[in-house]
């Protein structure tokens, strides 16, 4: 099993465990990789640039690249749905990237667009 930690920019406002449970509720995205709001009590909280980022943790049998892809299309999904009754909203733009912390494992850092 592989784990990815997923941290997301406050300026999306995308709750954890609001994607959490999005995420396990599609039996496609579900079957490949459970999502689990991490522990407050352990590092729930980043701190990058300034902004206190919270985190969720996917574990299942995904590449990077093609978690990556996975997740960012079920990102919009999620956007798309979470907007599908307010068509003045316009869309969020994001993008992921990548680091690797220090014990060697694998961040995914969602963050808005820059133009």
């Amino acid at each position: 099993m592989t784990e990815y930690t997923v941290i997301f920019s406050p300026e999306l406002d995308i709750q954890p465990a609001e994607f959490a449970t999005f995420w396990n509720a599609q039996s496609q995205l579900q079957q490949q990789a459970v999502a689990q709001v991490q522990d407050a009590q352990k590092t729930a909280h980043y701190e990058m640039d300034g902004l206190t980022m919270m985190a969720l943790i996917f574990i299942g049998n995904f590449a990077l690249d093609i978690f990556k892809d996975v997740t960012k299309d079920a990102i919009k999904d999620f956007l798309k749905k979470r907007w599908l009754n307010k068509p003045e909203q316009k869309a969020t733009e994001f993008d992921l990237i990548e680091k690797k912390t220090e014990d060697g494992k694998t961040l995914i850092i969602v963050l808005p667009k820059q133009n």
